[in-house]
């Protein structure tokens, strides 16, 4: 935030620790990286307003001057004067105690102006000189009426002077109090003063724990949320990737889908060939073996008729030799529809091997 030389220093005189800070060798170092205490203030400024802190932000208005405190010279004269205008108050004396006072000389020409001349008659009555001052008065309003006046200020005085008394032993209590007020003020001084300093030392803490958002330095606050910005990324690209890898892996489980459709078709057409076979098979073998059957039972029935004839030759007849040829023929033959590859042979004739089977998917190694 932009200040104005006068701003900067309202910003600092309506923040004192500021100033105290900026008067130590450390704030002044740290004045210097700003520019000087303009720059430090318009640093501050801005991180204050957007921290929330509790500072005063009235850079438009001046810090009004305080009236400096009366000096102990000032109040010496002050007590000196009040003594003088004290002593030359008239009282009386009471308990043994005497006063005394010093004032001008008595105009006694105003008094007798004051007073008059009486009233002057001849023998026969008449007024020859006319009566001045009191004696010129009415009855009530001439000496009596003075006199009772005179009374009524004498009592006056009394009270003031009592007033007085009092006064000044309330002034003295005061005097006193204020001693102790100054210095109890100037404990809190020095306690404030203590405590400014440790927070500059704090806010100092704060700045470098923040750090400069410009510079590298990875143990600060802008350090630390350039990282994390950083792993932000890194985990962004890791989970466009996990995208992409799971996209391959449903393509590759598409494929294995079809896969597994073709084998099982392919599987399906060579089991219906090998049942095929094995009932082609077992049709020729039962002819076969009704053939070998009927030749067999002829052979026997010849010989039987031979042996009872005495008719048996040594060498063999030729229809055990046919009978041995159809064994052997129907031997072959089922060799020869015996499937390859280590096939199982059924009831009903050959099985087909499973493809699935080749590969660990198949009925007799797996579930699926």
């Amino acid at each position: 935030m932009a200040l104005t030389p006068e701003q900067s220093k309202n910003y600092l005189d309506r923040n004192p620790d500021l100033k105290q800070y900026l008067a130590t060798t450390a704030g002044q170092a740290e004045a210097a990286t700003y520019g000087g205490e303009q720059g430090f203030a318009e640093a501050h400024i801005g991180h204050a307003m957007a921290q929330n802190e509790n500072r005063d932000f009235r850079i438009n208005e001046p810090v009004p001057e305080v009236a400096p405190l009366v000096t102990k010279e000032e109040y010496e004269a002050g007590q000196a004067e009040l003594a003088s205008q004290i002593s030359n108050i008239p009282r009386r004396g009471s308990g043994g105690n005497t006063y005394s006072y010093t004032s001008d000389p008595v105009d006694y020409s105003r008094i007798q102006g004051f007073v008059g001349t009486p009233e002057v008659r001849d023998e026969e009555g008449n007024i020859v000189t006319e009566a001045t001052g009191i004696y010129a008065q009415q009855p009530n309003q001439g000496l009596m009426s003075g006199q009772q006046d005179l009374m009524t200020g004498q009592q006056t005085l009394g009270t003031g002077q009592g007033v007085l008394a009092e006064g000044q032993a309330t002034l003295g209590e005061g005097q006193a109090t204020l001693g102790e007020g100054q210095t109890t003020l100037a404990a809190g001084q020095q306690g404030i003063m203590g405590g400014q300093q440790v927070l500059g030392e704090g806010q100092q803490a704060i700045g470098g724990a923040i750090g400069v958002a410009d510079q590298n330095q990875p143990q600060t606050l802008f350090g630390g949320q350039m990282a994390l910005g950083q792993g932000q990324a890194g985990i962004t690209t890791g989970v466009q990737g996990l995208g992409r890898d799971l996209t391959n892996l449903t393509g590759n489980l598409s494929d294995f889908e079809s896969a597994q459709r073709q084998y099982q078709l392919a599987a399906e057409g060579q089991r219906a060939q090998g049942r095929e076979i094995g009932m082609t098979t077992r049709d020729q073998l039962e002819d076969q073996l009704r053939t070998v059957g009927a030749q067999t039972n002829r052979m026997a029935e010849q010989q039987a008729q031979a042996r009872q004839q005495g008719m048996m030759a040594p060498q063999q007849a030729p229809q055990t030799q046919q009978a041995s040829q159809a064994a052997q023929i129907a031997g072959q033959n089922l060799r020869s529809f015996a499937p390859q590859g280590g096939g199982m042979m059924g009831p009903t004739g050959p099985v087909a091997v499973d493809p699935r089977d080749q590969v660990g998917f198949g009925p007799t190694r797996s579930p699926v």
